[in-house]
């Protein structure tokens, strides 16, 4: 089925987000590209103007997620489409609110990217919310993978600088064997660092916040994940079916991979209510498939037990 985690349905509320947060509470949706995604960042994309560098944000802002779900859930249950539902239904507005900061009954959470992963007898398959790599982990690239070597913590030794008059602690590996290790591989080659665009499970996540390194196979880049494709286009008059000078457009898509997509959760729809199964999402309406997951996802739970929302 459809987002179902092996095992997950054995494990407690408690175990799955000690928290506030009822995650059963929440209706939790998988949405897939139907195609490739745009979601422009905050440059310049004026006709007329080099957009080469115009790329592709991944993951998109929750504002982006919201606020096309809640265009979808209105078109599904009355709305016309155009103009503002909040006129058109009284219902639709105590539901879905009114505008950008009145999001109505609805409460959210997301979007998270989710890869579907391989379990170790190379079969069952489990489904896991990936999270930045946190900056304190450190490791190399070795094969074209990232390997996490140590935990960065601050040195015992007081550095004097102009940052603060008593001193300050720098970045340091651990005072342990691993970190014994690192600190001597640091004096015999280059030493370990932390990437950018790396993403860890969340399993790799609670070992980190376990205090310990987490397994290469918990880490992926973001190649791994998705890809940025760049595509050229042009504007053609509707009428006339023209096209004119600084009519052509250079986007810059974002293709996810075939076992990644995002997940949300929403709360506060009635039951009785439609759920979109296509929406658009995004620049130019990328078209997204959507679909509802069974089980809650499983999110990182530090030391104390207390879940880490990042």
């Amino acid at each position: 089925m459809v987002g179902e985690s092996p095992g997950f349905s054995s494990r407690s509320k408690t175990e799955r987000c000690p928290t506030m947060i009822d995650l059963d509470s929440y209706r939790w949706l998988r949405i897939e590209p139907a195609d490739a995604w745009f979601f422009r960042d905050g440059r310049p994309c004026n006709r007329g103007e080099d957009q080469g560098d115009v790329e592709s944000e991944f993951p998109p802002n929750s504002t982006t997620v919201v606020g096309a779900l809640r265009a979808a859930l209105a078109r599904e249950n009355g709305w016309a489409g155009y103009g503002s539902w909040a006129d058109q239904s009284t219902q639709l507005k105590r539901v879905l609110g009114d505008g950008f900061e009145d999001l109505g009954q609805l409460r959210f959470l997301g979007p998270f990217l989710c890869k579907q992963m391989e379990v170790s007898d190379g079969r069952t398959l489990r489904e896991e919310l990936l999270w930045p790599l946190p900056q304190h982990v450190v490791g190399r690239f070795e094969d074209g993978r990232f390997v996490p070597l140590d935990l960065m913590e601050p040195s015992p030794e007081v550095v004097c600088c102009d940052v603060h008059p008593g001193g300050v602690q720098l970045a340091a590996p651990r005072m342990s064997t691993r970190g014994a290790v690192v600190h001597h591989e640091m004096r015999s080659q280059k030493p370990p660092s932390h990437p950018s665009d790396v993403f860890v499970t969340t399993a790799g996540l609670n070992t980190i916040l376990q205090g310990e390194v987490p397994s290469a196979t918990e880490c992926f880049l973001r190649e791994d994940l998705y890809t940025h494709e760049a595509r050229v286009g042009i504007r053609r008059e509707p009428v006339t079916r023209t096209t004119g000078g600084g009519d052509i457009y250079h986007p810059r898509y974002v293709r996810l991979r075939p076992d990644v997509w995002l997940v949300e959760g929403v709360a506060g729809v009635p039951e009785d209510w439609a759920w979109p199964r296509v929406m658009p999402l995004g620049g130019e309406s990328r078209m997204a498939l959507v679909s509802r997951l069974d089980e809650p996802p499983s999110f990182p739970v530090g030391r104390s037990g207390s879940a880490a929302m990042v």
